[in-house]
Formats: structure tokens, C-alpha cells, sequence
């Protein structure tokens, strides 16, 4: 991905409550012509613009415009001309002069582009009349000096600020690595709060997967594989289909975090080697802040353990979280968890990490618990609730194991206790 595209995929591309989205379909439609034309103009038909004003036109009036992002002064003045609803007339200019400075400035930052002067000149010189001189003047000073007004409909200024305040927080990347079959993304997934890696997918493609955080609830926008913005409401649609870069609120301790979970192709995968090696090239690359290591519970201190640990330790310089993960399958008759968390603690001192940070995980778990039993299918509602019996027994209370108190099944999952413990050290 080049430039600054994440700032797209970490937005609120969608707004409920704009003013104009309560006018007759004709007025709407007037609106949404001229900013379109006011968008391609400034862009020149970029297909970043052409996204966030589909996603906008669709809160407005319920569906995308035909025909309407395209270069069109006439269409610009008469979405700013006088208009008339029974005895009453007005002007919807305040609204429409926020949206081309908003959208535009969101596609400048996302190219890196200092486009909101020209747009101005544009307006100025082109546009505007003595009837629209002055919300223009407004506007401008909004953007150009964060000069708040009452003139501006507080619903934009507030969606304006919320992505503003999120974006401008330093974004934090968790890098996460294992050899293969350890439930890596499916720890992704439980972490993000739905389903969207599919099991051994990146096993199987030498390319890294990023998860952005959006601010709050706001469907999912993906990078497809032709390079085009997708916008979905429905998260779920992309469920095991193929995606390299995508943006949505994480369902998550760290839902209000500018957050990027970043997921790596299995390392030891014997059908490709490469695969590892990109792996092995992102970790000495550093441009991540955490990792977590994902250990299969049943196969730990192998040998190809032992040699990724040992690299993520002397090559990763970053803090290294480990989740000893699948403890679902464990048997209490046949296993102990302690025990087994103890030995790895210090198969983990042995390798070289002084400290190391362990803990217990059930993803699996974990991800169906946030799903919500209604979106379980009847395998997985059968599977939910035969988990839900075995978690209520204390040998599966996880988080006990390192001395954390258990309010829900999700905090007896490990899953509460490593996102805070993520938490912590990407707010260092």
C-alpha cells in the first residue's frame, strides 16, 4: 500500500444524521450533483474521492449517484442556488461548502496532497455569488485555523472531529507471528471481534494482511485485490474472501486505539518457503511496535518454535507477547495448564527472553463469545454452548492463571487479558 491510504481504512466513511438527508429526494439529489461535480473537479476523478463521495451519497439519500461525479460547474451553482420547500426558501450552502472542504480534506490526507487551497481558489474564483460569499468565507476559516461556528450544523462539525481525533493519534502496528496450525487468525479474528481472516488463508499467500481500527461502528472498507475501495456496512461480507488491507471497529479493549493488527504467512510452511521468509524480513524491518507469538498449546518447544522464538527475540527488538493458545482442547483428567505454562515460561528464559510474557488463550472461544449466540450457525450454537459448560469449570478459567479475576467467559478466554496487555504497551 503507498502513501497514506490507511487513513481511508481507519475513517468514518458513513454519517446518519446530516442535515440534507432530511430534504424531498429532489433537493438531495440537486446537492449531491454539485458536490460531486465540486469533488471530481479537485481530484481529477480520483478513485479515492470517487469512494468517500459514494459512501457520503449513500447517507444522504440511501444509494449511490449515477452519472454525478464528473466535472459540471452548472450542476455545482445549482446545488448552491435558492431553493424552495411549500413557503419557505433557502440555501443549502453552509452544508455543501463543509462537505467539499471535509471529503477533500480526507482525500488529501490519504495522498498526502495540499488540496483545500486549491479548492478554495476554485470556489472563490468560479463559484460562489453575493448570496454564497460568505458561509464560503466561514468554511474556510473552519478548516484553515479549526475555527468552530454555529453556522456549520454541529452533526458534521462532531463527524469531523471524531475522525480527526483518531487519525491524529500515533497509529501503532501489533505484529502477529507462528508457525503454522497455532490458530493465528483466529486469534486475529477474536482480538478484531469478527470473522474476517479464514483459517489457514495466510498460510497459504506469501503477502501480510492489515487490520485497521476504526473510531466506532462503521461497516468495513477494503483494499481489493484491482487496488479499488470497497465499502461494506455489513462486516461480515467479507468473510473468507481474500483481502490484503481493510479498516473497522474492533469489537475489542482496543476499539478507541488507532490500532493495525498485522497478520504474517505461517513460518514454517514446508509447501513454500518464502512464505517464511517474508516473515522473517518484516520482523528485522521493525515497522511494528508489539508482537505477539501465537504457541500452539499441544506442540510446544519444538524445534521450529525454538528457532522462531530465538529470531523474533534477537532480531524483533520490540516487546514480545506470548499467547499460548488452543487451551480448550486440553483435558483436565491428562493436562495442566500451569504446568505447561511454567515449562514454556522457561523454555522462553533458556531461549533468550528474560521476562517473558505468557499468556493462556482460548480464541476459539473467545470469538464466538463475541460473535453473539444469534449469529452462531447450529454448529457452532452446539459447539458454544458445550464451551460455555467446559469454561464454567475452574481449570478453564485462563486469566486465574495469571492472577487475573474473571467477570465474563470472555475474560476466562485469556482474550480480555492479552488485549490489555497489548493496551499497555502500545500506549508506552
Amino acid at each position: 500500500m503507498k502513501g497514506k491510504e490507511n487513513i481511508i481504512l481507519s475513517r468514518i466513511c458513513r454519517i446518519s444524521t446530516h442535515p440534507v438527508s432530511l430534504l424531498t429526494a429532489v433537493h438531495r439529489g440537486s446537492y449531491l450533483r454539485g458536490l460531486g461535480a465540486v469533488l471530481y473537479t479537485i481530484s481529477g476523478g480520483n478513485h479515492i474521492m470517487a469512494f468517500l463521495y459514494d459512501e457520503w451519497c449513500i447517507s444522504v439519500c440511501g444509494q449511490k449517484m449515477q452519472n454525478a461525479f464528473k466535472a459540471d460547474e452548472k450542476a455545482i451553482r445549482n446545488a448552491l442556488s435558492l431553493k424552495r420547500s411549500g413557503w419557505r426558501f433557502f440555501r443549502m450552502k453552509y452544508e455543501f461548502f463543509f462537505d467539499s472542504f471535509y471529503l477533500t480534506e480526507g482525500y488529501a490526507a490519504a495522498t498526502g496532497e495540499n488540496l483545500l487551497e486549491t479548492l478554495y481558489a476554485f470556489l472563490k474564483e468560479k463559484i460562489v455569488t453575493a448570496f454564497t460569499k460568505d458561509a464560503l468565507e466561514v468554511v474556510n476559516e473552519y478548516f484553515k485555523h479549526d475555527s468552530p461556528s454555529s453556522k456549520i450544523p454541529e452533526a458534521l462539525q462532531s463527524h469531523r472531529n471524531n475522525n480527526r481525533s483518531f487519525i491524529h493519534k500515533p497509529l501503532k502496528k501489533v505484529l502477529v507471528v507462528a508457525n503454522v496450525s497455532a490458530g493465528k487468525s483466529t486469534l486475529i479474528n477474536a482480538l478484531a471481534g469478527y470473522r474476517l481472516n479464514k483459517a489457514k488463508t495466510t498460510a497459504c499467500t506469501n503477502r501480510l494482511s492489515y487490520l485497521f481500527n476504526k473510531p466506532q461502528p462503521d461497516g468495513i472498507s477494503v483494499y481489493a485485490d484491482d487496488k479499488t475501495l470497497v465499502y461494506n456496512e455489513q462486516v461480515e461480507s467479507m468473510r473468507g474472501k481474500d483481502w490484503q488491507y481493510a479498516g473497522l471497529h474492533f469489537n475489542s479493549f482496543l476499539s478507541l486505539s488507532n490500532v493495525c493488527l498485522i497478520d504474517t504467512p505461517g513460518v514454517n510452511n514446508s509447501e513454500n518457503l518464502q512464505h517464511g521468509n517474508l516473515t522473517m524480513q518484516t520482523v528485522e524491518k521493525g515497522d511494528y511496535d508489539v508482537i505477539i507469538y501465537v504457541a500452539n498449546c499441544q506442540y510446544l518447544g519444538t524445534t521450529d518454535e525454538k528457532r522462531l522464538v530465538q529470531f523474533l527475540i534477537e532480531k524483533g527488538r520490540r516487546p514480545i507477547i506470548y499467547a499460548v493458545n488452543q487451551l480448550d482442547r486440553f483435558k483436565p483428567s491428562e493436562d495442566s495448564i500451569s504446568e505447561t505454562l511454567s515449562r514454556f515460561s522457561k523454555d522462553l528464559m533458556e531461549w533468550g527472553d528474560c521476562s517473558p510474557i505468557v499468556i493462556p488463550t482460548s480464541a476459539h472461544t473467545g470469538l464466538l463469545d463475541k460473535l453473539g449466540y444469534e449469529y452462531l450457525d447450529d454448529d457452532e450454537k452446539d459447539e458454544f454452548e458445550l464451551l460455555e459448560k467446559k469454561f464454567s469449570k475452574d481449570f478453564f478459567d485462563l486469566g486465574s492463571y495469571k492472577g487475573e479475576s474473571s467477570y465474563s467467559l470472555l475474560d476466562k478466554t485469556g482474550i480480555t487479558l492479552l488485549e490489555k496487555t497489548i493496551y499497555k504497551f502500545i500506549q508506552q
